[in-house]
């Protein structure tokens, strides 16, 4: 009998677990759905991140939220692949925690810009699993989108380091030269 109440109670951890890792997940893809694109999940594929003060503060409280929740689940319970699974998504939120936190890397780092603008396209043409159609509809609606995340971009950015500015320029750059 205690086997069996056993096996029901870490097979409801594991339920808990795969339920908020999708959670995470989710949030995660939402926020950065060019590197969603990149991993290959393309729910995304027409969408710029929004790193707007308002939405930069939403994604710190909902990771919060959601580590909190990780936090709560008995690691005890977990079998080895599960426990793996948990650390990961704990260093993910922890990582995405910190960016926004303390790293300021909203405000201070035009590469993140520059370098989301360049992959958004970038990882549509190498990364795409569909028809040539859809990529060129996705391609089209995130560039559609890129002036106002520019927009964001210069409104974020207060004080940044002028090698940054400089690594930036050169990319946008090379990127132009190599398309012609």
């Amino acid at each position: 009998m205690f086997a069996l109440v056993f096996c029901l109670v870490a097979a409801g951890w594991a339920t808990d677990l795969e339920g908020l890792a999708s959670d995470i997940l989710e949030e995660i893809w939402r926020f950065h759905p060019v590197t969603a694109t990149h991993l290959g999940i393309h729910e995304y594929d027409n969408q710029m991140p929004d790193y707007s003060q308002k939405s930069l503060d939403l994604r710190l409280s909902r990771f919060r939220q959601l580590r909190d929740e990780l936090i709560q689940i008995d690691t005890v319970a977990l079998q080895v692949d599960e426990l793996v699974d948990y650390y990961l998504l704990r260093a993910f939120l922890d990582d995405e925690i910190y960016d926004l936190e303390k790293r300021s890397v909203y405000v201070q780092n035009p590469l993140l810009y520059v370098q989301t603008c360049i992959n958004c396209v970038y990882t549509l043409m190498i990364r795409y699993a569909t028809t040539p159609q859809a990529r060129m509809q996705a391609v089209i609606a995130r560039l559609k989108k890129v002036p106002a995340f520019l927009e964001v971009a210069r409104q974020n950015i207060k004080h940044p380091s002028s090698v940054l500015c400089d690594v930036g320029i050169s990319q946008l750059n090379e990127g132009e030269s190599s398309s012609k």
